[in-house]
């Protein structure tokens, strides 16, 4: 199983770690001047907070990103980095169906298709899945084919429907 960054207590030390050399500033929610950080902090900003924290992203705002405590290592190296790059991400947290299930989750579902329904969920276009995982488009199209035919749904919005229907998802 991935290595997940722990925020033990509120400690931002390992996000820092990961952020900090990518110009990347980063902010819990039980900071006192996070609100005001998510305002006019002037270059990217990664908020680590257990809920998607109101505000946070906005027309003419530098980068901003979202990101919740127990996000594994190698997402949230990916999500520094596309901070750093100028991209704005919510990163949405495993469905409780993921995190109960790490091998295969109900429905046959892998953790890679669970991966993919999550950010379909929160209306992610398939380039930007394929970025975020660092998988080609062709493979996030894959896993959508999978998904669609493990679900019997026709399309994007059927599939999230029918998901949560199943308890797949949270919405």
């Amino acid at each position: 199983m991935a290595e997940a960054i722990e925020t033990a207590g509120g400690e931002l030390e390992p996000w820092e770690a990961l952020a900090a050399p990518a110009g990347v500033r980063v902010v819990a929610e039980a900071d006192p001047e996070m609100a005001d950080l998510m305002a006019s902090y002037p270059g990217p900003l990664l908020v680590v907070a257990a809920a998607y924290p109101d505000g946070l992203f906005g027309p003419s705002r530098p980068p901003r990103g979202w990101a919740p405590p127990g996000l594994p290592e190698s997402r949230g190296r990916r999500l520094v980095e596309l901070l750093a790059e100028g991209y704005s991400v919510f990163c949405p947290a495993p469905s409780p169906a993921a995190r109960t299930q790490p091998h295969t989750a109900p429905h046959g579902l892998s953790p890679r298709e669970r991966e993919v329904l999550d950010l379909v969920s929160a209306g992610w276009s398939n380039p930007e899945i394929a970025r975020f995982l660092d998988i080609s488009v062709h493979t996030v199209k894959y896993h959508l084919a999978r998904l669609f035919d493990r679900l019997e749904a026709a399309n994007r919005a059927e599939l999230v429907r029918r998901a949560a229907e199943l308890g797949l998802l949270r919405l």
